[in-house]
């Protein structure tokens, strides 16, 4: 075997132990709302490679509504691009999962639609009442 075999089968066994590597010990995971203390807060060390579930964060809570959840700062959607209330993940890296909420009552964009349930059902506050994102022939007034 000549030697560029021999790197080019380490560099492969390596790239494939890699990940285990990395993985190996506890890994921090937070969870909390924003705004802060709309749901409790948990936070642990797990074992890397744990599969994790966030909390069923209530859609309503103390005069919020729930948006989202974020993982590390990235929004948690359905394929068809709606708020999940429970988000899962695989935990490799430390984690924060923060639940999004939104005053029930604001609107930010005036179109008489609250903020958090544009976010939770669009994934952002770019339709007007007569729009039709989901395609199901129904406008968002009428789904409101």
């Amino acid at each position: 075997m000549h030697l560029a075999e021999q790197r080019l089968i380490g560099l492969a066994i390596w790239m494939v132990t890699l990940p285990a590597l990395i993985r190996a010990g506890p890994v921090a995971y937070e969870e909390r709302s924003e705004p802060p203390g709309v749901i409790l807060g948990r936070s642990a060390a797990l074992e890397a490679g744990t599969s994790v579930a966030t909390i069923n964060a209530p859609v309503r809570a103390n005069g919020y509504g729930f948006g989202y959840w974020t993982i590390n700062g990235e929004p948690v959607r359905s394929f068809g691009g709606r708020g999940l209330s429970i988000a899962t993940f695989v935990l490799d890296v430390p984690t924060m999962a923060v639940a999004r909420y939104f005053p029930e009552a604001q609107d930010a964009d005036g179109d008489y639609l609250s903020d958090w349930w544009e976010w939770n059902r669009f994934g952002s506050l770019g339709f007007d009442r007569a729009a039709d994102p989901d395609g199901d022939g129904i406008e968002i007034a009428v789904e409101y």
